[in-house]
């Protein structure tokens, strides 16, 4: 960028007050006054102010070791936020107040220790980014279904399976009602929810884990009917489970396969 229009976008963002930087070191209190983006770098919320915040559109906080319950004041008097990303922080559980948050577009709980995500997410309406990777989370609340926006799902704990391969989180019954989906990931294999995966054509990205044999008719029903697929992986369920996938037909839009398993021989169908 030259320097001049640097300059320029610099000022601009200063003006319209686009974001501020809290890292703790300021000697009196940090005002948040008219900021649209408020980075949080430091532990101490002490000097941080707990009002002006009407206009926040976008709070991260990148300090693993704050106290989440400092910011429910900011959370309470920020009607317009539409990201919250809390990635890296120590939160086991959500405040209630994020639910509250109704024009909430982006939820990041990436690397967090998040353990349990409460049923009141079906409240976040707006919500079309969920990203829960590599966090504690080993299920998905019910309500999750209710989520008609949402196109990216992220949601698989930090543990390994015997096979190297991410463990997947348990959903809820009704999968299919999230329809407009582009991301799936990573998500335990069963009946129920293979038959419903199935109606989610708009899929981009589909990864599946713990898939036993019995499960390969309605895994290769439901990703034949996924025409708009870039990215897909299958993960069996143990290193000696032996997937037979000879109804699996791969969309030309693929352009990554990951697999980890064995197969049953070298089927045709797979390959093309």
């Amino acid at each position: 960028m030259h320097d001049v229009i640097r300059l320029l976008a610099l000022n601009k963002a200063k003006e319209e007050c686009f974001g501020k930087v809290y890292d703790g070191s300021s000697t009196g209190t940090f005002s948040i006054e008219g900021a649209r983006q408020i980075l949080v770098q430091g532990r101490n919320l002490e000097k941080l102010s707990r009002s002006g915040a009407t206009q926040l559109r976008a709070l991260h906080v990148f300090e693993r070791y704050i106290d989440i319950d400092l910011l429910k004041p900011i959370l309470m008097s920020s009607n317009l936020l539409s990201m919250l990303d809390l990635q890296g922080t120590r939160v086991k559980i959500l405040l209630n107040e994020v639910f509250d948050l109704f024009n909430l577009r982006y939820l990041g709980l990436r690397y967090t220790d998040l353990e349990i995500l409460q049923e009141i997410v079906g409240r976040l309406r707006n919500l079309e980014v969920l990203d829960a990777a590599h966090s504690k989370l080993t299920y998905l609340p019910n309500r999750v279904v209710e989520l008609k926006k949402l196109r990216y799902l992220y949601a698989f704990p930090t543990s390994r399976s015997e096979l190297g391969s991410i463990r997947g989180v348990k959903t809820p019954l009704g999968i299919q009602r999230l329809a407009g989906l582009r991301a799936l990931q990573s998500i335990v294999a069963t009946p129920e929810f293979l038959h419903d995966v199935g109606a989610l054509i708009e899929l981009r990205t589909f990864d599946v884990c713990n898939v036993w044999s019995k499960h390969s008719v309605d895994l290769s029903n439901a990703v034949n009917g996924m025409s708009h697929l870039v990215h897909l992986e299958i993960h069996a369920a143990t290193e000696k489970e032996v997937l037979q996938l000879e109804g699996l037909y791969l969309p030309p839009t693929l352009s990554w396969l990951g697999f980890a398993g064995q197969l049953q021989k070298t089927y045709e169908g797979v390959l093309d």
